[in-house]
């Protein structure tokens, strides 16, 4: 069955043999008198009128398909734009009760937004590894308190608060759409997240330059936290061995920007289990007697 588009395009040529015939028959007429030239002639111009409106039919008819589908497109945009503007809504509302400290609930929780809502999935996970931040600091805190109860050695003050903050952030790896496996890593695609930790208040705006600075290369940093316990020099922390160049690219900028000494490189793979990809972090150092 031909579409429509077939059968105009068969009227036409039709139209034009039909044309060219009466070119020929004007010719030959030619030679018979002005009465008979006027008469064909009126006739050619009658058929090429013909000839006229219907390319000009079938142009509008095109045009109304193409302003149709346009339509429809934009119907449907605008639907997409509604969805997820409610979604983006609805997930802002209720967020502190989406995310939470616990790695099951945040997984189940946040995979139900994302099949919902499927193009807001990086701002979902971005607000969930900003949160896996807070909770790590808060565990790290509560470990650290803890041992200092005890009266335990600072050496090991700050190695329970380390293996706190590590451990959660490990356990919240999967509800925050990163990979979790000592295994090898592929290449990174996109640049990672940064998170910067501070140990004073008198250290956010420098941390706040440098976050503009790292942002304008394309990094992701969600925040800056104010942590209780820091090292006593800065340093650039790196879980896995794919992001040891990263971490140096950021240990440079970071020198640049606060016009100060590199920061001290720190691999922390294989040390801890499931700590996610694609996460490096950069601590300010504490104030006062190292």
């Amino acid at each position: 069955m031909l579409t429509p588009e077939q059968v105009q395009e068969r009227t036409l040529k039709l139209q034009e043999g039909e044309l060219e015939l009466k070119r020929e028959q004007f010719e030959r007429d030619s030679r018979k008198g002005v009465l008979s030239n006027v008469s064909v002639l009126v006739t050619v111009i009658a058929g090429l009128s013909a000839v006229i409106f219907q390319i000009l039919n079938y142009w509008a008819s095109a045009e109304q398909a193409k302003s149709a589908k346009s339509n429809l497109e934009a119907a449907r945009l605008q639907s997409d734009n509604e969805w997820n503007l409610r979604g983006l809504q609805l997930f802002v509302a209720v967020e502190d009760k989406i995310i939470s400290c616990d790695a099951y609930a945040n997984e189940a929780q946040l995979n139900l937004f994302t099949d919902l809502f499927p193009k807001l999935v990086v701002g979902f996970r971005n607000a969930a590894s900003a949160r896996a931040n807070n909770c790590a600091t808060l565990k790290s805190d509560t470990a650290r308190e803890a041992a200092q109860a005890q009266n335990q050695p600072p050496a090991l003050v700050a190695a329970a608060a380390e293996s706190a903050r590590y451990g959660t952030l490990g356990s919240l790896s999967a509800s925050i759409g990163a990979g979790a496996s000592g295994a090898a890593i592929a290449p990174q695609v996109t640049l990672p997240t940064v998170y910067i930790q501070i140990a004073s208040e008198s250290q956010r705006s420098d941390a706040v330059t440098l976050q503009q600075a790292m942002r304008a290369e394309g990094y992701k940093v969600p925040g800056i936290q104010l942590v209780s316990t820091a090292p006593s020099q800065p340093q650039v922390r790196y879980f896995y061995g794919a992001e040891a160049n990263t971490a140096d690219h950021l240990a440079d900028l970071i020198g640049q920007t606060l016009k100060g000494a590199k920061p001290t490189i720190v691999s922390l793979e294989g040390k801890y289990k499931n700590l996610p990809t694609s996460v490096v972090e950069f601590w300010f150092p504490r104030l006062g007697p190292t």
